[in-house]
Order: structure tokens, then sequence, then C-alpha cells
């Protein structure tokens, strides 16, 4: 699926909680999460410290083709 250019400048700006790379750490992204928390990884670096984290994303983006 393609993101349409109407679309990408809408998207640039985060929906919920960002949490700065510096501060990302099991705990902390733990403590905003509920348990049925629905949780939306945007990039492949992103998606996999989440993974690494042992937070698996309900959804991830990517870049691809």
């Amino acid at each position: 699926m393609h993101l349409p250019e109407n679309l990408r400048s809408k998207l640039k700006e985060p929906f919920g909680i960002l949490i700065r790379n510096a501060e990302v750490t099991k705990e902390n992204v733990s403590k905003h999460l509920s348990q049925d928390s629905f949780v939306i990884s945007v990039g492949d670096a992103t998606t996999e410290r989440l993974i690494d984290l042992g937070l698996p994303p309900s959804i991830q983006i990517v870049d691809g083709l």
C-alpha cells in the first residue's frame, strides 16, 4: 500500500505518546501501556527496537518497495 502525497504532511505529527530515542527503555515504554494498548510503530529502527524490548507493535509501518 502506498501513502498518497496529500496525506504525508498530515502524518508527520505523532498521534498519542512520543518517547524520544534517549528515553526508550522497556520500563519507560511499558509504563505508558495498558493491557489493551494498541501500539503502532513507524520506521524500521523503531519497530526493531520495540521488538528487541519484547514489546512487538500491533501495527508496524516500514519503508518498502
